[in-house]
């Protein structure tokens, strides 16, 4: 069986390429798991930006699950950062739990 890495096969194409280190063995979320960590009844908060899934679940301000009762974790924050009075910067300090689909 083809591994991620390189794709044989009828849907690989028989094309190789490599996926980035931090990728390799990430969870692939859909919206619908994304959802799931929305940091209510105990679950952790997560959001996506930009393709990246980030456990934001030890900020105080995310503690809830809700970010200055403008965001919601369990979603993806790429759209609404572009508003945000911080730059994406600050994610960076949270750990990459996986990607988006």
């Amino acid at each position: 069986m083809p591994s991620p890495k390189s794709p044989g096969g009828p849907q690989g194409g028989g094309r190789s390429f490599s996926l980035p280190d931090w990728l390799d063995g990430m969870r692939v979320f859909t919206r619908n798991q994304l959802a799931r960590y929305n940091g209510k009844h105990g679950k952790p908060s997560y959001v996506a930006y930009q393709g990246k899934v980030y456990d934001v679940s030890t900020s105080f301000l995310w503690r809830t699950g809700e970010h200055q009762a403008f965001h919601a974790a369990g979603n993806d924050l790429t759209a609404a950062l572009k508003d945000a009075p911080h730059g994406p910067e600050l994610l960076r300090k949270f750990p990459v739990v996986g990607t988006m689909a």
